[in-house]
Parts: structure tokens; sequence; C-alpha cells
């Protein structure tokens, strides 16, 4: 059963330590958007943000060097993206019952889990619709770990990735770690050394973009990770401390919220852009 209520996301944040204002990169996004796509609904999103001073400093082109680094009519063109849908399974950890962890406001990881996988699934199909994204869960339901990790197999994923929030009793504990399964078994190296790959570019963005502090790519015996290797590369990230104060409110916010969308978007398209 449901402990807490679902609280709000914040409207406003001020990041401490590291965290950078992402929000900044998400209106340049969505004014991108809005320009060539016509995207109404990421401009309802943001109409309650002032944040048009930066467009006065920066031209959308040049955020998309700086944060994409590619440009969407050379992408189209890319025959990566066009010979072959590609299949990215995003699992939206914990749901329903299960809450996950939750910060000293009674916020529930498994709503920012969620949050951030309908973004990455929604800046994906506006922005390289060659993507498909499919989520293990769209709404507040329990799944258990046999189904999530079936979800690969089932759909032909050529990547699946778990979102996480992370907890530690330190609550100075600061970061993202992105975990890979740790497995010898030689049948399924090919895939893991493509887990790495993304996990890589997946840390880089995260501490380029978003100024976080990388926990390094680790190896655990996750069952999503173990049940899905034979069919494809996985990864599960923990995008940050509910135990930490700071990380908390930034994981709480629209800014956190877009930054890590954003992030994530960034880095599948990276990925599938370098193979």
């Amino acid at each position: 059963m449901r402990v807490h209520n679902e609280r709000k996301i914040e409207k406003y944040h001020t990041p401490n330590h590291a965290l950078r204002d992402s929000i900044s990169l998400s209106l340049f996004f969505s004014r991108y958007a809005l320009k060539k796509r016509k995207l109404t609904k990421l401009e309802s999103f943001l109409s309650s943000l002032n944040l048009s001073r930066y467009l006065n400093k920066i031209s959308i082109h040049f955020f998309w060097s700086i944060f994409l680094g590619v440009s969407f009519s050379g992408m189209a063109q890319n025959g990566n993206y066009v010979n072959e849908k590609i299949v990215v399974v995003i699992d939206a950890g914990h749901g329903g019952y299960d809450s996950g962890t939750m910060d000293g406001n009674g916020h529930l990881e498994k709503n920012i889990n969620l949050y951030v996988a309908k973004y990455v699934k929604f800046y994906l199909k506006k922005f390289s619709p060659e993507i498909k994204v499919v989520l293990t869960r769209d709404q507040d339901v329990f799944l258990s770990l046999d189904r999530r990790s079936v979800y690969p197999k089932v759909v032909g994923a050529d990547l699946f990735i778990s979102l996480h929030c992370n907890h530690n009793p330190n609550s100075r504990a600061e970061g993202v770690e992105i975990y890979v399964q740790n497995t010898t078994k030689e049948s399924v190296q090919t895939n893991l050394k493509k887990a790495i790959v993304f996990g890589n570019i997946l840390d880089r963005n995260m501490v380029e973009k978003l100024g976080y502090k990388s926990r390094g790519i680790l190896r655990n015996n996750y069952q999503v990770l173990r049940e899905s290797i034979s069919f494809t590369p996985g990864i599960l990230i923990e995008m940050g401390f509910f135990s930490n104060k700071d990380e908390s409110q930034y994981l709480n916010s629209r800014k956190g919220i877009n930054g890590l969308s954003l992030a994530i978007t960034k880095s599948i398209m990276d990925y599938f852009e370098k193979k």
C-alpha cells in the first residue's frame, strides 16, 4: 500500500555544490523544438519560468553544438538511424506499493524514476523518432523484477536502462553511480562491453553537463541486469542520493528532472551515433 501521498515537484530550486542550473539547457532544448517541431507541450511546461536572459547570451545553434554535439538535420540522414528501428527499454524503478527510497520531506523515489523515464521518451520521440522507447511502466504500478527484465527480450531491445535514486546512511554521500552486470560468462561479453561503453558516455554527460560527481562504472549482480544481459546491453543508474539534502532537492525539482532527462537523452543519441 502507498505510505505517503505523492508530492508535487517544486517549481524552483537553487542547486548547491556542483549541480548546475540545468533548466537553462532545457529552455534551449524546448525553444528549438517549438521553432522546428511546434511542440506546444513543452511551451506550457516551461511557461512559468522566466529564463529569457539565457537566450540573450547563447544562441540556439550554439547550444546544440555544446550540449548535443549533433544537428538533427544531419542525424536524420545518418544511416544508423534510418535503416533500422532502434529500440531502447527504459525501466522506471519501483512503483505502486514499492516506493523505493524516501527523502526527509516525504518525496518518493518511484515518482522521480517515472518522471525521468517519461521525459526521456518524450524527447527522443520528438527529436529522434527513429529511436523507439519502450517503458516498463508508464504509471504508478508495481512490476516484479522478473517482468521488468523480460522486456528487452520481448521487444528486441538494443539497450536497456534502469532508473533509480540512491540512499546512504551517510548524508554526505553524493554523486552518480552506474552499474553493469558482474559476470565473466563468455556468451554475454559482447553485450557487457557495449553496456560499459554506454555507461561511460552517460557518466561523462552527467559530470560534464550537470556537474555531478562520478562514483564510477561499477559491477553488481542486480536481477534486472543479470536476466537481461543475454539479450541486450544494459545499465542501472543511481541518479543521485535522496539522503543528500542538496541532491534530493535537485532530484525533486523541475530543473533536476529536465537536466537528468536531457543528459540521458543525449547519452542515448551519442551511443547510437558512434555505432
